[in-house]
This record gives structure tokens, C-alpha cells and sequence, in this order.
């Protein structure tokens, strides 16, 4: 369910803005001034503000600035309600960073239709958001899978140091401190496989009929 802060200090407004979203399905919560409806906004997190000009405290132009230069609130449209229909007055609106204007006294049909529509373009908002944050976290997480594979096949089976040959059997002593096959070592400590073949002094020393 949508919630919608309405701010005014008219109880007579509230109670009528009330009624009329709660009967079309939206969670209403409401301020009476301007620090107020600025404390509502951070401990309720609302989806939309209707937010009067004209309060006490802090007027709607410095909430409405205070909230859009908020990265934590600044997503959340702001529809100014207002007696005047004074251009000026919605240009300065516009510059505080108001989404919409609504007129007092406010008409019920054109309440429910700028709020439907800014709540989809928040909902519209809110999904690029999120997809961008796990497009984010996707992207961050292969990029740590790739330098770990890069820093393994970095280091992985890389022969390095003094080798100790046994002079006579060509025997390796190898990490554990035991002797093995020249060829079993190499294989455990690279990427190297092994054919086997004959040179010309082994052929000519072991097969001499041959040679």
C-alpha cells in the first residue's frame, strides 16, 4: 500500500485529503508544520508528499529544498498545494524542486490523478534504481572473481628456487623433503605433460643392432 505524508495546518484539509486517499487504497500519515513533516519523512519514508506552502515553523519551499538535497529523500515526489495560482509562485516551487502543483480548493478528481501518476513514475523510479544496484553488485562480484583467478594464475604451480638433482639417478627431492621422478615433480608444479621418446646416444647406447 502506498503511503502518502500530507503536510498542512488546516486539520480541516488533512481530514478531507485523508478520507479520499484512504478510500482509493493509500496509507496515509499527516504533519501539521514544517519540522514536523521533515521528521515524518525520515522516520516513515513515504512514497509521495503533498506538502502545503503556507505552515508554520518551515514553509513548504524550504521542506520541499531540504528534501530534494537529500540524497535519502530527494527520490520522493512533492506535489506543492497552494492557494495561489501566482506564476511566480511556481516557478519558485519548480526551483525548490517540486514535482507537481495542486490548487486550493482542491478538486478530488485532479488529487487522484497527479497522485496515481507520480506514484508510477516513483515505482518506475524505485525498479532502475534496484535493477542498476544488482547490475552494480553483478559487475563488482565478477570483477573480484577475475582478479582472483588472475592473482591464481599468478602464482599457481610456478617452479622457482634451487631444484635439488641427484647427480647420478636424476632424482628430485621434492617439497616434503623426499626423493621422486624428475618427471612427477615438474608435472606437480606446472602445467607440463610428458611423451616419452629416445634420443640418438640412449638409441645408440641401448640399441646399438638398431642404430
Amino acid at each position: 500500500m502506498p503511503r502518502v505524508l500530507l503536510a498542512d495546518d488546516d486539520p480541516i484539509v488533512l481530514k478531507y485529503l485523508g478520507i479520499l486517499l484512504e478510500k482509493n487504497g493509500y496509507d496515509c500519515i499527516t504533519a501539521t508544520n514544517g519540522i514536523e513533516a521533515l521528521e515524518k519523512v525520515r522516520a516513515c519514508a513515504p512514497d509521495l508528499i503533498l506538502l502545503d506552502v503556507n505552515m508554520p515553523e518551515a514553509d513548504g519551499l524550504d521542506v520541499c529544498k531540504q528534501l530534494k538535497s537529500d540524497s535519502s529523500t530527494q527520490h520522493i515526489p512533492i506535489i506543492m498545494v497552494t492557494g495561489s495560482i501566482d506564476k511566480e509562485w511556481r516557478i519558485k516551487g519548480l526551483s525548490a524542486g517540486a514535482n507537481d502543483f495542486l490548487t486550493k480548493p482542491i478538486d478530488r478528481s485532479e488529487l487522484m490523478v497527479r497522485v496515481r501518476n507520480l506514484l508510477k513514475i516513483k515505482e518506475f523510479g524505485d525498479f532502475l534504481k534496484n535493477y542498476n544496484e544488482l547490475l552494480k553488485r553483478e559487475v563488482e562480484e565478477k570483477e573480484r572473481v577475475m582478479k582472483e583467478l588472475r592473482e591464481a594464475l599468478a602464482n599457481v604451480k610456478k617452479l622457482s628456487g634451487l631444484l635439488p638433482i641427484f647427480a647420478s639417478c636424476k632424482k628430485i627431492r621434492n617439497d616434503q623433503g623426499y626423493w621422486t621422478q624428475i618427471e612427477t615433480y615438474i608435472h606437480d608444479h606446472s602445467e607440463a605433460d610428458f611423451s616419452h621418446g629416445m634420443c640418438p646416444d640412449c638409441l645408440k647406447k641401448l640399441y646399438p643392432d638398431l642404430y
